[in-house]
């Protein structure tokens, strides 16, 4: 296991030295990856004893690329996505059917009781190709007696001084402004307290440099009033926000102002009554296509375990880095902004054709930051093979959607093979399953997820 050394130096922090460091990029990896994942059932350490919510899209083979969701087209997927609960025993029952549309983002209350999610009703998109018509809102049904309750209404709310508006913002009037799309309400999760926080494209304003929708950051009561905004600073593009166990919420936000790119996300925290922003991933990844930073969830450690992916090309799937809950006192939250500075700490995504490791540095690293999928690739690209000399081997797959499980284990969905289609898809097709990632300890490059929780 990868371990880092920190010494405090003039209240900075240093995370490996320079002779770790030149002895790391030296070192080869060359064992084959086994892509044989046992079943969870089959490892008697792990207690599996608890449901499973997911979403179950229809998958169309080896040979068709599939749309999941991720930054750069955050409101279309793939329609068909059904709400499923996965029982530990393998049975499957179908929540909520997706229809014409498709489910996304569930979450479980707090008490138990219930699940929120998201459902794209139809996923016929606007005259400009851009996003869905019909817009999503935001449900919860109760687990025991199935019932639904909708929370959200497509309710446009923008500046009724913007513009002459039609008189429910979303019919074309002559003379009006209207919106050709519907109001996407995303990415629901509770609140301590009774409130949701979620994000939402209500107050209609217009992205800079991304097709949109301009998604913000706002808390409403569990019945779907008092809604409130608490993301002003939502720019750019706030998205899958996930509550901490310190109260704040994480969320992935669009960094485009000014002269930056538009591909720019970092992960940032803020309180729920909107106050108290903050940096946790700064969006200062390299390069005039950087990666981004999405998807993100705290382990029962209170360790934050976040994705990095390069956008389009790999359908949302990237690798994992791994985040301690705290900075430890007297060291900065930050490393410099020169990324090749030794303080900041080479990350292995991966390994080169002739064994050695891909290593990684990010300007500004946070503190105690470690690759925690390690063979899986982070950026633009196909996976790697599994067995170096044989360029026939199957490739060994990246991740994508985290989500913490009892006993600091991580749920994840991962994919065997490429998991990238630039230029033309690389085949097979993305295959998404449900996994689970054991006490929360980095896979190395000999390894793969622990076990499966669906064949």
């Amino acid at each position: 296991m990868l371990q880092s050394l920190r010494f405090p130096l003039l209240a900075l922090w240093i995370v490996v030295s320079p002779a770790w460091a030149d002895e790391e990029a030296e070192r080869r990896y060359p064992d084959p990856i086994d892509l044989d994942v046992p079943h969870i059932s089959t490892d008697p350490s792990v207690q599996y004893d608890y449901p499973i919510v997911y979403v179950r899209v229809p998958r169309h083979g080896d040979d068709v690329v599939s749309k999941w969701p991720e930054i750069s087209h955050p409101v279309e997927l793939d329609a068909g996505g059904d709400l499923m609960l996965l029982m530990p025993n393998g049975r499957e029952d179908v929540l909520v059917e997706g229809g014409a549309g498709s489910v996304t983002d569930p979450v479980v209350s707090l008490d138990g009781e219930w699940v929120f999610y998201s459902h794209i009703l139809d996923m016929t998109v606007n005259w400009a190709g851009k996003f869905p018509r019909g817009g999503a809102d935001i449900y919860k049904i109760h687990l025991k007696t199935r019932k639904i309750v909708r929370l959200t209404h497509q309710d446009f709310t923008p500046n009724t001084g913007a513009a002459v508006w039609s008189s429910d913002f979303k019919s074309q009037e002559d003379g009006k402004t209207y919106f050709d799309y519907g109001v996407f309400n995303m990415g629901p999760y509770p609140l301590p307290g009774g409130r949701i926080v979620f994000t939402s494209n209500r107050d209609g304003f217009r992205p800079p440099k991304h097709n949109g929708p301009t998604l913000q950051l706002f808390t409403m009561d569990t019945d779907g009033q008092n809604v409130e905004c608490i993301g002003h600073l939502n720019v750019g593009i706030a998205l899958h926000p996930v509550v901490l166990k310190d109260g704040r919420i994480i969320f992935s936000s669009l960094e485009s102002q000014g002269l930056r790119s538009s591909l720019l996300w970092g992960l940032w925290t803020i309180n729920p009554d909107g106050t108290g922003w903050a940096p946790v991933m700064s969006a200062f990844d390299t390069g005039s296509a950087p990666n981004a930073f999405h998807f993100q969830t705290q382990l029962s450690d209170g360790s934050i375990i976040a994705e990095e992916y390069y956008n389009l090309n790999n359908s949302g799937f990237g690798a994992y880095f791994k985040l301690p809950p705290t900075v430890d006192a007297g060291y900065s939250a930050f490393g410099p902004g020169y990324q090749n500075d030794e303080r900041n700490p080479p990350l292995r995504f991966g390994r080169f054709y002739n064994s050695k490791p891909k290593l990684y540095r990010l300007p500004f690293s946070p503190f105690g930051i470690e690759s925690f999928t390690r063979f899986a690739n982070n950026g633009e690209g196909p996976a790697d093979y599994s067995r170096l000399e044989d360029r026939n081997s199957p490739a060994v797959g990246k991740f994508t959607h985290p989500s913490a499980a009892p006993d600091n284990h991580l749920l994840t969905v991962y994919t065997p093979g490429p998991a990238n289609h630039q230029n033309g898809l690389k085949k097979p097709a993305v295959d998404g399953g449900i996994y689970l990632i054991k006490d929360g300890v980095p896979i190395d490059a000999s390894e793969l997820p622990k076990a499966s929780c669906t064949a």
